[in-house]
């Protein structure tokens, strides 16, 4: 399945859901719970858990208590699925739980 879901971000890239730059590395973080795979774009990622793709667009503010993120926090969600990034920490959520965590990356 992995061959399908790098297919869909490929499909992804090249259709426009994501704009083609320069600065736009592929990722794959290992964490405890699985891998995932990141394709980031301009304000939204394409997130790939196993066989689910996820095109999340930024977000500027906590969806829990509606206040602005710090500096140091960014976050990529759909309000159901957030990546959560800080500084090289990187964690994903689910429904508000955390179900990928101590995510560790390395460029592809």
């Amino acid at each position: 399945m992995r061959f399908d879901a790098l297919s869909l971000l490929t499909g992804l890239l090249i259709g426009g859901a994501i704009a083609p730059t320069q600065a736009q590395p592929t990722v794959v973080y290992h964490c405890e719970g699985g891998s995932a795979v990141v394709v980031h774009g301009d304000r939204q990622i394409v997130l790939s858990l196993g066989d689910e793709t996820l095109l999340l667009p930024q977000m500027d503010t906590n969806p829990v208590t509606g206040e602005p993120l710090p500096a140091a926090e960014t976050r990529y969600g759909d309000g159901e699925t957030v990546l959560i990034l800080r500084g090289e920490e990187v964690a994903i959520a689910r429904n508000n739980q955390i179900v990928y965590q101590n995510c560790r990356y390395g460029r592809s």
